[in-house]
């Protein structure tokens, strides 16, 4: 499975979330930074972190950047937890990244939580709709 894009524009927000949970289950997940211990091209994650690897390719200084190319992406995938975690009444925080650095948060919550985010995108949008 390949877990990285160049600029995730041939991704719907449902494959990037995808790729996301593959990516820290294979790479480690963090809280309170966007990347963390690994090599410079593939470290551990926050889920924007790692959101940001999967649609940009690669880690950058500021993933969540509006003027980024591929920045659209990456908003596409942050809305549709957004939207989730909104429905299932988890997401009082207001915030991806609260979201993710909630004390007690563990990687298995966050890569379960992209994944049914996934399945829920999709049974929304079975012909792959605009996020």
């Amino acid at each position: 499975m390949t877990t990285t894009v160049t600029d995730g524009s041939d991704r719907s927000p449902a494959e990037t979330l995808r790729s996301v949970a593959h990516y820290l289950e294979q790479h480690g997940w963090t809280q309170h930074t966007y990347y963390g211990p690994g090599p410079d091209h593939a470290p551990s994650a926050c889920l924007l972190g790692g959101i940001g690897i999967c649609v940009y390719g690669r880690p950058v200084d500021d993933p969540e950047s509006y003027v980024r190319a591929g920045s659209d992406a990456f908003y596409a995938a942050t809305r549709i937890l957004i939207d989730y975690l909104n429905d299932r009444d988890d997401f009082g925080c207001g915030s991806v990244g609260y979201w993710n650095d909630e004390p007690g948060r563990t990687v298995e919550q966050v890569v379960q939580t992209c994944r049914d985010a996934a399945d829920d995108y999709d049974r929304r949008n079975p012909t792959g709709g605009a996020a």
